[in-house]
C-alpha cells in the first residue's frame, strides 16, 4: 500500500524530518552521521528518515542518503497530467 509522504523542517534544532505514512511510533537507527532511519518496532519497516544538523549538509554539493526510495502520484494526480498532455 502505498502512503504519503510528510516533510517537516525543526529550525531550533536544525533536523528535516520525512516521514512516510501517518505519524507512528518507531525505533531510530543511526545510518550515517547524524543520518537516522526511523523503523516500525516489530516489522522494521521503514517510516522515514531524520537529517541533523540539515542546514550545513545541504550546502555541502552533493549528499547521498543510504536510502532507496519509490516515488508515485495519486491516482487522480496521474490521471489529470495524463489528459493535460494529451
Amino acid at each position: 500500500m502505498e502512503k504519503g509522504l510528510t516533510i517537516h523542517y525543526y529550525e531550533e534544532g536544525d533536523e528535516l524530518n520525512v516521514l512516510v505514512g501517518k505519524p507512528t511510533d518507531a525505533l531510530y537507527v543511526e545510518l550515517t552521521d547524524e543520518v537516522y532511519v526511523r523503523l516500525h518496532p516489530e516489522t522494521r519497516e521503514v517510516l522515514g528518515f531524520t537529517i541533523a544538523n540539515f542546514r550545513a549538509r545541504s550546502r555541502r554539493r552533493k549528499a547521498v542518503l543510504p536510502i532507496l526510495g519509490r516515488f508515485a502520484l495519486p491516482r487522480k494526480t496521474a490521471q489529470r497530467l495524463a489528459m493535460s498532455s494529451s
